[in-house]
């Protein structure tokens, strides 16, 4: 029969067993989360958008401030675009937010990335929205500085270069 001292020593033995099972469990589960969202970036990538879009996904409210966790598609550090997660914080009283953690999805801390999820269908419903608005925008722009170049006689030279006339 085993001493106590004996058992109490397996138990621990045996939890770091499992505990090591049930990491590898997790760890796959988690490589496949982030080759799954892997695939929804790189087909934004290729979009070529370039239109930061925020979805909110946690808000936590005490005493007049206030958390926000976002995921989003916007411009990362290394200065490429891609899937993000960022949380600010703010207060009612004032209008400014401040920008605490941001994250290149992968990056995020794990229960983050998990909460954030549902929020990609409307990213990217968020990301077409943006770009509808911005195109309107942008062929606004556009007449208005073909105006602008042909009050000065511009215009011809414009046709030219682009090898239209």
């Amino acid at each position: 029969m085993a001493s106590s001292s004996e058992e109490k020593s397996r138990a621990p033995r045996a939890t770091l067993l499992q505990l090591s099972k049930a990491a590898s469990e997790l760890n796959s589960a988690s490589d496949e989360l982030r080759d799954s969202v892997g695939i929804l970036d790189k087909a934004l990538k290729r979009l070529n958008v370039g239109i930061p879009v925020w979805v909110t996904f946690r808000r936590t409210e005490k005493n007049a401030r206030y958390w926000i966790d976002r995921i989003g598609y916007a411009k990362l550090p290394d200065g490429n675009w891609g899937i993000a997660i960022c949380r600010v914080h703010g207060s009612e009283n004032r209008d400014e937010e401040i920008l605490d953690e941001f994250w290149p999805f992968n990056d995020a801390p794990r229960e983050r990335r998990l909460s954030s999820v549902e929020g990609l269908a409307k990213v990217i419903d968020g990301l077409k929205l943006a770009a509808e608005q911005m195109t309107g925008r942008v062929k606004k722009k556009v007449a208005e500085v073909r105006g602008l170049a042909a009050e000065i006689g511009l215009w011809e030279e414009f046709d030219n270069q682009r090898g239209t006339k």
